[in-house]
């Protein structure tokens, strides 16, 4: 892997999975049978441990590709945070607040799903499992919130030798369902100063403030369709 060969660029975050070198493998435990939570899918989301967030980059290196299925799904945070701001305006002040959201079990933290992460910039943390719960004034944007996910979703099917780098406060990253002996490597980084990539999103305008009583969303106006978006990469 390309990442093991130059580390001038970066700065790994290793997590409690990660070898000494700072890489994660994701893989089926051995002997684990089709119906266990490895090879189920994984929803996109990107959600801290900590209120002080994540590293900035997520590396993942195909070693192996499943059988069938894995592809990796990707929701564009930007393209979701500017589609709120254009249709839903209210909708986005709303999840921009101080506690918009819960993230995490019993020993979880509350916050905002849309956050300034540095001047000019956002961040998102969301999971469209049931990881994450929008607190009671934020919850009617709940339809809508997923709706526009759907909307900016993509999906990206890595073979044998492919890398895929994104960033980690821009882009929730989840996988679909596979069969066989996926393996993947991942790394969570931060990249060196000299490269200047921001740590979350370019916003052109200042985070929305207040929280306004919300109203009943808008109904759609059309079909989601791709109805897998409801399934980071761990």
């Amino acid at each position: 892997m390309w990442a093991y060969q130059d580390r001038t660029w970066y700065s790994s975050s290793p997590t409690f999975f990660a070898d000494p070198t700072g890489v994660t493998t994701l893989r089926p435990a051995p002997g684990a049978q089709p119906r266990r939570v490895h090879r189920r899918r994984v929803a996109p989301a990107h959600r801290p441990r900590q209120r002080r967030g994540t590293p900035i980059l997520l590396l993942l290196a195909c070693q192996r590709p499943a059988r069938r299925g894995g592809a990796t799904v990707l929701v564009d945070g930007r393209a979701l945070h500017d589609d709120l701001r254009a249709r839903h305006p209210e909708a986005l002040r709303t999840l921009s607040s101080p506690g918009a959201a819960y993230f995490g079990g019993a020993n979880g933290y509350s916050g905002p799903v849309f956050t300034a992460a540095h001047p000019g910039t956002r961040s998102i943390r969301w999971s469209t499992d049931q990881r994450s719960q929008l607190s009671p004034l934020a919850r009617p944007w709940h339809a809508t919130l997923h709706h526009l996910i759907s909307e900016h979703t993509h999906t990206v099917l890595l073979g044998a030798g492919d890398d895929l780098v994104v960033h980690n406060r821009w882009w929730l990253h989840g996988h679909r369902e596979f069969r066989g002996d996926r393996a993947l490597w991942r790394i969570l980084a931060n990249p060196h100063p000299h490269w200047h990539i921001p740590p979350g999103f370019p916003a052109t305008t200042p985070p929305p403030t207040g929280l306004p009583a919300p109203r009943t969303p808008q109904p759609p106006q059309a079909a989601a369709t791709d109805s897998g978006t409801h399934t980071h990469e761990r």
